[in-house]
């Protein structure tokens, strides 16, 4: 059966769901998942549609969750989608020194600034990039951010760049390792790590601005990573 887009995103008749297998919820397994993905890519390539789908069924959740919250909730699906389709269509001239993840969150970040700009919602001579989603005009705060703090972090990141808030999603939602976010961001190694950096300062300065007490700044930043793992476990129950 030839790998078609509805098999990226629905079950495949072995009672497999693309939320059964997460990338982000244990960095532990970061190699073993890239050696996973150079494997199913081979095969994929030699005419094994079936691991074409399961190679798509590591990644959708994560490549949902990326444009979920930036971008209206009637679009994330369509753009979720585009961007599997680009590696069905590069799927014999991908990169193996560069992960599948990696290369799946550069071509999200480029269809988001694409969608971005569409819209009208930078002017025609910003950098999208470097303008936050505060910036660019409301978009959808997301079940996710349910408590005080979380609303709170949530407002904080959205205060970012755009190209500081995607760092910090992969960074601390994906677990991704320096060098996948160097390939994904096509970036240096060393600017990742000077970007997070200047990320996390001035997460903890917009907080700071933003906190009501010394206590809800305190436990506002301690809770991204805790909030990182309910936007996962969130995402693969749904």
């Amino acid at each position: 059966m030839a790998l078609t887009l509805r098999s990226i995103a629905s079950d495949n008749g072995d009672g497999i769901r693309p939320s059964a297998v997460s990338t982000g919820a244990n960095p532990v397994l970061g190699s073993a998942i890239v050696n996973a993905e150079l494997e199913l890519l081979r095969a994929w390539r030699n005419g094994n549609d079936r691991a074409g789908s399961r190679l798509f069924e590591f990644h959708y959740d994560a490549v949902y969750r990326f444009f979920y919250g930036k971008i209206e909730d009637s679009i994330v699906e369509e753009l979720a989608q585009d961007t599997f389709l680009s590696i069905v269509r590069n799927r014999d001239t991908l990169d193996e020194a560069r992960s599948v993840r990696a290369y799946l969150f550069t071509v999200a970040r480029n269809k988001l600034y694409d969608r971005l700009r569409h819209q009208g919602r930078a002017p025609r001579s910003a950098d999208v990039s470097e303008c936050s989603l505060q910036d660019l005009g409301p978009t959808p705060t997301g079940e996710f951010a349910k408590r005080q703090q979380q609303r709170l972090l949530l407002q904080a990141l959205r205060s970012l760049p755009l190209n500081l808030q995607i760092l910090m999603e992969l960074r601390h939602f994906e677990n991704l390792p320096g060098p996948e976010l160097a390939h994904a961001l096509e970036i240096p190694e060393g600017t990742v790590r000077s970007r997070l950096r200047r990320a996390h300062r001035m997460l903890r300065e917009r907080i700071e601005r933003l906190a009501l007490s010394p206590d809800e700044l305190h436990s506002t930043l301690t809770d991204l990573e805790d909030w990182a793992r309910e936007v996962r476990d969130h995402a693969e129950a749904s």
